[in-house]
């Protein structure tokens, strides 16, 4: 006695799941693969940049096809995956050499506030 026949609907059937299993194990991979390659050709950032990822801050010590390699400033690594890179907003702090500050400053309920902004005005020199 021999195997009994396969129908060709069973064989499509077969195929259809295992092509979504294929599909669904592969996804990071081909995911990845062009959001590795976009930095390495559109460059927002570039070696030793200090960028913001989500919730990684640190330099930029090597850009591969498949993550973003960066030094933290308490000397801790971070594999950036590109695909995070490529759908998240990256905040490059080094893309201009000067960059404009914020400091909130406080004065006491009986300064006269003419006064604080006379003393911190960067064009003006007070002398007591």
């Amino acid at each position: 006695m021999g195997r009994p026949p396969r129908k060709p609907a069973t064989i499509i059937s077969s195929l259809g799941i295992g092509s979504v299993a294929i599909g669904f194990a592969s996804k990071d991979l081909l995911q990845n693969l062009p959001a590795g390659i976009l930095p390495l050709i559109n460059r927002p950032y570039r070696w030793r940049d200090q960028i913001v990822v989500k919730d990684s801050e640190g330099t930029v010590e090597h850009i591969q096809s498949r993550a973003t390699l960066m030094k933290t400033c308490d000397d801790r690594r971070v594999f950036v995956p590109n695909s995070d890179v490529h759908t998240s907003p990256v905040v490059v702090n080094t893309a201009v050499p000067v960059r404009r500050d914020q400091s909130d400053i406080g004065i006491g309920h009986g300064d006269k506030p003419d006064r604080a902004t006379t003393v911190f005005s960067p064009e003006t020199e007070v002398r007591e």
